[in-house]
């Protein structure tokens, strides 16, 4: 434990505290009932940074991680928080290349009926195997598409792929073969 910075995050959440109630108190605007949700980022100086650009960087990294988490209303920095922030920008630069690049791939699962015992549709699965990290698991590709404004050209590489694959099955005589592609909400909303 350090004392010193004890003391500085137990008034830094002190205040915030009092600041987050204040601000997420519901209020009346016009006829409607309003309420507000506030996330926030602690840093302590010197333990966080000396400098006060460091500082900022790095309670919006915690406020950022605060953000994601419907659980807390703030966070206090810590190292591992930066070096998560660091991997997850490197994935979303992989992520863009990847798009450009044609490193994706669609994985067609089907989707028997029991009770015909016929294939009623495959469902298009997005998958990534990066040069260097493998396999990169589908809720890593969304969750970063969706937090740095790339669901929309992925969803629409997707629909591209997919549509392009349902085309190849129907010229090879399977007309009746229906493919399900899912839309993100961030897409649908586009």
């Amino acid at each position: 434990a350090e004392p010193g910075r004890d003391a500085a995050v137990a008034s830094a959440v002190a205040a915030t505290s009092k600041l987050i109630q204040a601000i997420t108190a519901p209020f009346a605007l016009d006829e409607h009932q309003v309420f507000l949700n506030m996330s926030t980022g602690i840093a302590t100086y010197p333990h966080d940074g000396d400098t006060a650009d460091a500082l900022i960087k790095h309670a919006d990294t915690a406020m950022y991680r605060a953000k994601r988490r419907p659980d807390v209303n703030h966070l206090l920095f810590d190292v591992a928080m930066s070096h998560q922030a660091i991997a997850r920008m490197n994935l979303e630069n992989a992520l863009r290349s990847a798009i450009t690049e044609n490193q994706l791939q669609l994985h067609y699962q089907p989707a028997l009926n029991l009770h015909s015992q016929r294939l009623d549709y495959v469902e298009a699965l997005l998958r990534w195997v990066h040069p260097a990290l493998g396999h990169v698991p589908p809720c890593s590709i969304i969750d970063v598409a969706e937090e740095r404004g790339l669901m929309t050209e992925l969803g629409i590489w997707v629909l591209r792929t997919a549509t392009r694959q349902a085309a190849l099955w129907q010229s090879e005589e399977m007309a009746d073969l229906m493919v399900a592609i899912n839309i993100s909400p961030t897409q649908f909303e586009d």
